[in-house]
């Protein structure tokens, strides 16, 4: 007696689409797992640039800050500018470290100019040719007047800016240079720039959502009605200034904030 044996090769309709399906909630599953961990790794490398970026623009201010003479309410003749906050010509613009509001403050600095600006045993203070009965240039120079600049911190279009205004008019010792050069917007520097613009206004952070200054006494206490009516008188109280940056770390919406104690050292 012989015996025909049957043999099944291929899979039926519903054996194909249990397979299919199973493959493509696994390939589902594997791609958002996937997709995740890419915006983490994402979202964690742009974290880690903006606390670079807050932490870079904090050691900029500070230097300045720490070797600063004076916190200034205003810029006045000779450190009026060229180019206001708009980035247009506006002779004689004045800055006004009220800014544009609480979250957008502007820190004026004054500070002496120098011939150098790195520390090295070459630099010297910048001295203005206002000889008197006893002091010259050439005669214990060192009794005559110091040269002065002005560093201006502003926000505009979410970029936090540092802007360098010189004075150009005083007279100086003959073979005195300045190091710090007047800076304006990269806008201008075109082939019809102002022969006065020396450097680009630096940008030192991005995406910028408040920049707040606090000013404080040597006790550390605020200085009083700072931002009231007149308060750029109360600024010679000042000894030290609490700043705080916030800026966006996209692609997010988060944002990260530091916040800086400084005192002048001069």
């Amino acid at each position: 007696m012989s015996r025909t044996r049957h043999f099944n090769y291929g899979y039926t309709i519903v054996e194909l689409v249990v397979s299919i399906t199973v493959f493509s909630i696994i390939v589902v599953i594997f791609g958002v797992a996937l997709t995740n961990a890419y915006h983490g790794v994402f979202i964690s490398k742009a974290r880690s640039q903006t606390t670079t970026v807050l932490q870079t623009a904090m050691d900029i201010i500070e230097r300045d800050v720490r070797y600063s003479i004076e916190f200034n309410g205003a810029t006045s003749t000779p450190y009026n500018d060229l180019y206001g906050r708009g980035g247009t010509m506006v002779p004689n613009y004045t800055w006004n470290y009220t800014g544009t509001g609480p979250n957008a403050r502007t820190l004026i600095l004054s500070s002496y100019a120098s011939s150098q600006r790195n520390v090295s045993s070459a630099r010297r203070l910048v001295r203005i040719d206002k000889p008197t009965t006893f002091y010259s240039c050439s005669l214990e120079s060192e009794y005559l007047p110091k040269l002065q600049y002005r560093t201006v911190y502003f926000v505009k279009d979410a970029v936090l800016y540092r802007r360098i205004l010189v004075d150009m008019s005083s007279p100086r010792c003959p073979g005195q240079n300045v190091a710090q050069k007047q800076s304006c917007p990269a806008s201008v520097f075109t082939a019809s720039k102002p022969a006065i613009c020396q450097a680009r206004d630096e940008a030192i952070a991005k995406n910028v959502q408040a920049f707040t200054v606090q000013y404080l006494k040597d006790d550390g206490t605020p200085v009083e009605h700072q931002y009231a009516a007149g308060g750029e008188d109360y600024l010679v109280e000042a000894s030290s200034v609490s700043i705080s940056l916030t800026v966006a770390a996209p692609p997010s919406n988060n944002t990260q904030s530091t916040t800086l104690l400084v005192t002048r050292i001069n």
